[in-house]
């Protein structure tokens, strides 16, 4: 997935946002026993490559590629797209 130079501080903050309050992120990781979805070890692997990046936009993109579903890239995009939105003020 591509992203603008300008959205990488958001990428990262969203991608920091989803492994704090979604303990299945990223998905792929995820097994199912008992019929719940649980994390494996494939998801502290997927948090300790993002929490040793760089941070460069090349890397944040591999790691995206990596470990990030269709329906996660599209949620990401989806997320850009409505923080680029300009903001209509109420009232």
């Amino acid at each position: 997935m591509n992203f603008a130079k300008e959205d990488k501080g958001f990428v990262i903050r969203w991608m920091d946002r989803q492994f704090a309050t979604d303990d299945t992120f990223p998905a792929v990781c995820c097994r199912t026993h008992k019929g719940k979805k649980t994390v494996s070890r494939d998801h502290v692997l997927a948090y300790r490559e993002w929490s040793a990046l760089g941070h460069k936009r090349s890397q944040i993109q591999a790691w995206i590629d990596r470990w990030l579903d269709d329906e996660e890239v599209q949620m990401l995009k989806q997320a850009l797209k409505d923080q680029s939105q300009p903001r209509r003020e109420v009232g």
